[in-house]
């Protein structure tokens, strides 16, 4: 199976690190778990998982899990509340842990198999972010520093353990004491490290892969064409794909040039050439994923479209007082042609694909801008320390805009430059965009929070902290020559990439062919 192309592979598997073996190789899911789990394609549907229930009371200010009993981590000890407090505790004492936004006044155990959390005010979305959250056993964990803990033999309580490990191989094996009887009936888990993401296609086209979540160019000529009785596909669309800006960078920190350069995009282009029109290009400034998110959309905002318009682009830098030179670029406040870098890994080859795309665009207008391939660790690296000028990323997913919003928007998950950023990659300071997601966390009702989301939306549009280019699809695709099981869109039960915590419910639905 793949996910990301990682070679060699980290020997690593803390959960809270992005950087470790396991999250780069998407291993992760397989071996720690949640409290619950979401179904992001069908809104509302979530799964009772390490908790057996939960209930938001108290005016959505307390969070109250009951845990799942009989669960153990993998060297046989009882899963118990304390676990869970521990592990958040730790997002309390190392915010760097904190991936997920957790924010919570307090936890508590009340028994062994009861977890309350005390909000300090209404935070409807941490029922998201909370039960989304990697529990990790406190006998084992309690005397490391985690932020530098490797984790190389991990005890989980996931349904598969690390059977052998290698730079250039990882191999997960049944636990057969996992707490879902009879789960999983795939009894193993390959996790090949590929050089590129040609030589990982090569392999998938050939048969070697049974489940990848790979951008291929024309996938049904290279992939499903070779065997269109047993090999699928399907690109579920969950997110936005956004060209971000340094902000602490000039002259990206100035809006006339996020502006010009996202006037100067061609969109389309970037959608049928960078991405073999799998991904379809981004329409509205918001944001928003249209036409789906339309019951959000800001009433002044509905007719809003992007349009390239390189006249346009042209007259913001010039309003902007830049000038042209003689050599076809516009010059810095150095007298210096304006020069930028997009770097992402050059084994997304969509991505490099998109990158070459905006470079021509911005050529157009006169920006030069030079397009630098990385290893997938050096790119994450890079972008969480703000080491980097553009780069083109996904969003964050989750059951609203709300969460691809407080991904690139909410400053109190980012850092100085130099220092891991867990979101907010851009370095977007504003007081109006943190009260605007704080009304969405502390609506009490879906009226409220969509005014919250609305005003985010004026945000974008006003700003442009983030330049939107495509909405970004789950990539999965999957042999059921000799297993069956699998998610479609008839039965959207998950997104069927081999990534992220979904991952897990799609490998436990999984099945021999009998």
């Amino acid at each position: 199976m793949s996910g990301n192309t990682v070679e060699p592979i980290p020997h690593s598997f803390n959960p809270y690190i992005l950087t470790s073996g396991g999250n780069l190789i998407d291993a992760e899911p397989m071996i720690y778990e949640s409290l619950l789990q979401f179904d992001l394609l069908k809104p509302g549907t979530i799964y009772n998982w390490l908790a057996s229930s939960y209930q938001l009371t108290n005016g959505d200010k307390t969070l109250t899990f009951n845990l799942r009993k009989g669960v153990k981590w993998t060297d046989g000890t009882p899963f118990t509340s304390a676990d869970v407090v521990f592990s958040f505790d730790l997002m309390k004492k190392y915010p760097s842990l904190n991936s997920n936004g957790d924010t919570f006044a307090s936890v508590r155990a009340e028994g062994p198999y009861k977890v309350v959390f005390s909000l300090a005010k209404a935070n409807y979305p941490q029922l998201y972010d909370i039960g989304s959250t990697y529990i990790v056993p406190e006998h084992l964990w309690k005397n490391v520093n985690p932020t530098r803990f490797l984790d190389t033999n991990p005890d989980g309580t996931g349904p598969y353990t690390v059977e052998r490990f290698s730079p250039e191989d990882l191999v997960l094996t049944k636990n057969p004491n996992y707490w879902q009887r009879g789960k999983p009936q795939v009894a193993e888990l390959n996790y090949p490290a590929w050089s590129s993401a040609d030589a990982d296609n090569r392999d998938l086209s050939n048969g070697t892969e049974t489940w990848a979540g790979n951008y291929i160019p024309d996938v049904k000529k290279t992939y499903i064409a070779a065997d269109p009785k047993y090999r699928h596909y399907w690109f579920a669309p969950v997110g936005v794909v956004a060209l971000l800006p340094n902000l602490t960078v000039y002259p990206l920190n100035e809006l006339a040039v996020r502006k010009a350069i996202s006037d100067a995009i061609d969109r389309q282009t970037v959608s049928v050439e960078g991405e073999s029109t799998y991904e379809a290009p981004a329409t509205s400034p918001t944001g928003l994923v249209l036409p789906y998110d339309n019951s959000v959309l800001a009433p002044q905002y509905k007719n809003l479209r992007f349009k390239q318009d390189d006249a346009q682009a042209k007259k913001l830098l010039e309003g902007a007082g830049f000038k042209m030179g003689s050599g076809g670029y516009f010059l810095g406040k150095d007298g210096k042609p304006i020069t930028l870098t997009i770097m992402d890994p050059s084994s997304y080859s969509d991505y490099m694909t998109d990158a070459q795309i905006i470079s021509s665009n911005l050529k157009a207008i006169g920006i030069k801008v030079n397009v630098e391939g990385l290893s997938v660790n050096a790119w994450t690296a890079d972008y969480t320390d703000g080491d980097f000028q553009l780069t083109i990323l996904y969003s964050n997913i989750g059951p609203s805009p709300y969460y691809w919003y407080n991904g690139w928007l909410n400053d109190s998950l980012t850092a100085p430059v130099g220092k891991a950023a867990t979101a907010d990659f851009s370095r977007w300071y504003s007081a109006s965009t943190q009260k605007a997601l704080a009304e969405y966390t502390t609506g009490t009702t879906v009226a409220a929070r969509n005014a919250g989301i609305m005003a985010i939306e004026k945000v974008m549009v006003e700003d442009e902290p983030v330049i939107p280019l495509v909405y970004s699809a789950v990539w999965f695709e999957y042999d059921n020559r000799n297993v069956v099981g699998w998610p479609t869109p008839s039965n959207p039960y998950a997104m069927g990439e081999p990534a992220g915590a979904n991952a897990e419910v799609t490998v436990l639905h999984l099945r021999p062919r009998k």
